[in-house]
């Protein structure tokens, strides 16, 4: 590249760098909307929080926050514009939709945040719905308090789980990034194989036991598949000398096993709606794993 080249180059990167006012005060223009904004219920969110996330580190918090916003998109009433927010207005991202952009379901699809750092005190989540010719304005705050680590205790989950879970673990999930210490992390991971997914959720997976079975009070007891918010998709609790050993396969629930866990079809999710799904394991005495198979 010669000098007039690079010149002409130099020229392109400074108009560039101009860009970011600009665009400043298109992001300031948009939040003005929803000064008067309606609390969007608890009953209506889903979410799940995770990542790198140490409360006493000299690292930086890498947070990811997962959404399942409960609005059914239709032509007369669908979510058009999320936002999420730090408490002084910051835009975090903008993500925009149509009636047509939703899962099985009707809901929207699962919203995803990366990389949050999560030092402001408070974050936003504004949520605009169009209903015919009129629109809509609600927002949803995550408190700190919200924002942390999820446990596997919802109470979505069925009741003999989210008691068994509670007894060992208080619910609270490890991972690579967090995990009890002294626990043998080499030997207490997630390896799972998708073997099959069909158009019609159904599905089978293959998860390896973290280790063989060494007592009744020391072998891997439940193998759970969740959707990115912790809502339950397979499931299935060993008993010790069952006769089972290196892997489980699951599979979706079917009306009978959903019935028998006593979960409603709502608590149910479905595999094909999900960008990636959550796996967890439960060591009885030692930990409850976590892994994700990303699906797409």
């Amino acid at each position: 590249m010669d000098r007039r080249e690079f010149g002409k180059l130099l020229g392109l990167v400074t108009v560039g760098a101009s860009l970011p006012s600009l665009a400043q005060e298109e992001r300031c223009e948009e939040l003005r909307v929803f000064e008067k904004a309606i609390a969007w219920p608890d009953e209506k969110i889903h979410y799940w929080v995770d990542g790198f996330r140490y409360d006493r580190s000299e690292y930086s918090t890498r947070a990811y926050l997962a959404v399942l916003i409960k609005h059914q998109q239709t032509k007369e009433s669908y979510v058009d514009k999320i936002v999420l927010t730090t408490d002084d207005k910051t835009i975090v991202n903008a993500s925009y939709f149509t009636e047509d952009d939703k899962i099985s379901s009707s809901f929207l699809p699962y919203l995803t945040f990366y990389n949050l750092n999560l030092t402001a005190d408070r974050y936003f989540l504004y949520i605009q719905v169009r209903e015919s010719s009129s629109v809509k304005r609600f927002r949803y705050t995550f408190s700190l308090s919200k924002l942390n680590r999820s446990p596997l205790s919802s109470s979505y989950l069925p009741p003999q789980l989210r008691a068994d879970l509670e007894k060992s673990f208080e619910g609270v999930v490890s991972t690579p990034y967090y995990y009890r210490r002294g626990m043998d992390l080499a030997r207490h991971n997630i390896q799972a194989q998708l073997m099959q997914l069909e158009a019609n959720n159904f599905f089978v997976l293959k998860v390896y036991f973290m280790h063989e079975d060494e007592s009744p009070d020391h072998f891997m007891r439940y193998f759970i598949v969740t959707d990115p918010v912790g809502r339950i998709i397979a499931l299935k609790k060993r008993i010790y000398g069952d006769g089972l050993s290196h892997f489980v396969l699951l599979s979706s629930l079917t009306e009978e096993e959903r019935n028998r866990w006593g979960l409603t079809r709502e608590r149910v999710a479905k595999i094909n709606d999900c960008p990636y799904v959550m796996v967890f394991c439960d060591d009885v005495s030692e930990a409850l794993m976590r892994g994700t198979i990303w699906l797409r």
